[in-house]
């Protein structure tokens, strides 16, 4: 997972709180009316990301964008 400094520089990302092991905000992709609820954390050896809108369930496009937005290229997610 990017460190929390390369989390809070994204520029889709608006930070609205963040932790000691994470933080939540909001992601904004071009052409989506709502922002996409996010919260990460690294925190007890888990690094894990949870993403949500409040009308749909996000797509696999959106999830691989935030993938990307969170883990180098040379990790494995899953």
């Amino acid at each position: 997972m990017k460190t929390q400094t390369e989390i809070k520089a994204l520029d889709r990302l608006k930070v609205i709180n963040t932790g000691y092991d994470g933080g939540c905000g909001e992601i904004y992709f071009p052409a989506q009316r709502e922002p996409m609820a996010v919260v990460w954390s690294f925190g007890g050896g888990w690094e894990h990301v949870s993403v949500s809108y409040r009308r749909r369930t996000p797509t696999w496009d959106e999830m691989c964008k935030v993938k990307d937005m969170f883990w180098n290229d040379e990790e494995t997610v899953v």
